[in-house]
């Protein structure tokens, strides 16, 4: 029972397509989007809730926004996982869209010690306070190296190799590899352009209709500081933040939630392209017209392969 990978943009449908096929294949579910990870804002990280239909989820909401995670803590967690899974008879269907959580499980990670959280919120406030340019040029006098390795437009790599030479003294890319990467069988989504940009709009009307403005309001009152809350990037956060305090209309606040939500699916579709080999490749957005198709198509090349 080798595990089932579906990894694809936000917004293309891969935790409703998760859900299928888990019920059709006796699945278990395991979360790969960051996120997901953290039980503050549900409804804007997309989090699964309402009839799980006896599918069981891991990995949602186990930590807070007082507590890190890094590509090496999820995939610590999630080897066992799968181990415990296929003990029982049941297919391990790992599911999201952070892209380094699946290059970590199928290619390996560096053997990089725990950074303290005291220098992660050093360095994202100090990213926020320069910006995207010139904490690229910081990056680079620390850590020439990260010029050979990363792009200056890969904000989530930039701080992760600021932090570590800054913790470490040792580059980000001179640690050895801890382990190989596992064997999986990997689904892909990736709709055209257009289509996604649609669902993507389409999905932060319904976070505003499920509460999203409520949401983010009870996490402003609660006892994370403001440091902390600084660094979030759950995209709709900062945007909804500004309206809430008078900053914006709440029309300039959702514009701009549904821009940046439409860039960052970009970003991963051109980043899983290139990054991520797949078994099978969906070419469209996963809805209640195309599940079947998606689903029966999936279950074919899976029984193809094992024959």
């Amino acid at each position: 029972m080798k595990p089932l990978i579906i990894a694809g943009p936000t917004a293309s449908g891969k935790s409703v397509l998760a859900l299928s096929l888990a019920k059709a294949l006796n699945g278990e579910i395991i979360n790969a989007d960051s996120g997901q990870l953290y039980q503050e804002l549900p409804i804007l990280s997309a989090m699964p809730e309402g009839d799980l239909q006896g599918v069981p989820h891991h990995l949602y909401g186990v930590l807070t926004y007082n507590e890190h995670s890094s590509a090496g803590w999820w995939r610590e967690r999630v080897i066992p996982l799968i181990d415990t899974i296929q003990k029982r008879h049941h297919y391990p269907i790992i599911v999201g869209g952070t892209g380094l959580y699946f290059k970590a499980l199928l290619k390996g990670i560096r053997d990089i010690p725990p950074i303290p959280n005291e220098v992660r919120f050093i360095i994202r406030k100090r990213f926020a306070s320069l910006g995207k340019e010139r904490f690229w040029q910081d990056l680079l006098l620390l850590d020439p190296l990260a010029e050979h390795y990363i792009k200056s437009t890969d904000s989530q790599r930039m701080q992760r190799a600021y932090e570590v030479k800054l913790a470490t003294q040792h580059s980000l890319f001179s640690w050895p590899h801890m382990a190989e990467g596992i064997s999986a069988f990997v689904i892909k989504i990736a709709p055209p352009r257009a289509e996604l940009y649609t669902a993507c709009d389409k999905r932060f009307e319904t976070f505003l209709e499920r509460g999203a403005i409520d949401e983010v309001q009870a996490l402003l009152r609660s006892k994370f500081s403001s440091e902390i809350l600084s660094t979030l990037q759950t995209i709709g956060f900062h945007e909804l933040h500004q309206y809430i305090m008078g900053k914006c209309s709440l029309e300039e606040a959702i514009s701009a939630s549904k821009a940046h939500t439409r860039h960052y699916a970009k970003r991963q579709d051109t980043w899983f392209k290139h990054q991520i080999e797949a078994n099978c490749l969906i070419p469209y957005t996963i809805a209640s017209e195309t599940l079947n198709r998606a689903q029966h198509y999936i279950v074919q090349t899976l029984l193809t392969l094992q024959l």
